[in-house]
C-alpha cells in the first residue's frame, strides 16, 4: 500500500506541477522631475538607472563602435530596440493627483547614458494630457505588471519636490514602489 501511495503522489506531482513563483530579472532605480507653470504640472522627467547586467547587455548590443558611450544613431538603436515596446506597458509608471489617474501621452526627449560604473541611465518625459494641479496629494508609482521588472524601494526626485513638500515611500505590487507628496 506505501508503494500505491507513492506512486499516485509521483502521478499527481507529474501531471499537477505547483505553479513557479515569478520574480524579477531586470532592477531599475527609479527617479522623477516635475515640469510644472503656475501651479500646473505639464510633465514628468522620468529617469531610470539600469542594473550592471541588463546595461551591459544593452552596450554588447548597441554600442557598435566600443567606445563606451551611445551616438545618435545608436541611441535611436537603444530606443528602438530596448525602450519604444514598454509603451504597452505605460513605461512602468502611473500618477495619480488627489486619486485621479493623470493620463500621458507617449515618451519624448529618450536619451542613454552610462555612469561612471557602467551603468545605463534612461531618461524621458511625459507629458500629461492635461495639466494637472494636486491640492492635497501626489501619487507616483513605478511599477511592472508582469513582474518582470524591479524597483528601488526610494524614487530620487529630479529638482524640487513641487508642488507638494512631504515625501513617503513604500512597496507597491511586486517589486514596485510608490511615491507619495503631500502638503
Amino acid at each position: 500500500t506505501m508503494r500505491k501511495l507513492y506512486i499516485a503522489l509521483t502521478l499527481i506531482l507529474l501531471f499537477f506541477p505547483l505553479p513557479a513563483q515569478a520574480h524579477p530579472h531586470l532592477f531599475i532605480s527609479p527617479g522623477v522631475g516635475f515640469v510644472h507653470d503656475k501651479g500646473a504640472i505639464k510633465a514628468v522627467k522620468i529617469r531610470w538607472v539600469w542594473d550592471e547586467f541588463w546595461s551591459e547587455e544593452v552596450m554588447l548590443e548597441c554600442d557598435l563602435n566600443g567606445d563606451g558611450s551611445f551616438d545618435a544613431s545608436e541611441t535611436k538603436l537603444v530606443k528602438k530596440d530596448f525602450f519604444d515596446g514598454v509603451q504597452d506597458f505605460e513605461y512602468f509608471f502611473m500618477m495619480r493627483s488627489d486619486g485621479q489617474k493623470v493620463k500621458f501621452k507617449a515618451a519624448k526627449n529618450f536619451t542613454v547614458k552610462t555612469t561612471s560604473d557602467g551603468c545605463l541611465v534612461y531618461e524621458f518625459v511625459l507629458e500629461a494630457s492635461a495639466p494637472v494641479v494636486p491640492q492635497n496629494k501626489l501619487e507616483v508609482f513605478f511599477f511592472d505588471k508582469t513582474i518582470y521588472t524591479a524597483f528601488d524601494e526610494s524614487v530620487s526626485v529630479i529638482g524640487d519636490k513641487y508642488p507638494l513638500q512631504k515625501v513617503k515611500f513604500e512597496p507597491y505590487s511586486d517589486y514596485g514602489v510608490k511615491m507619495t507628496l503631500n502638503n
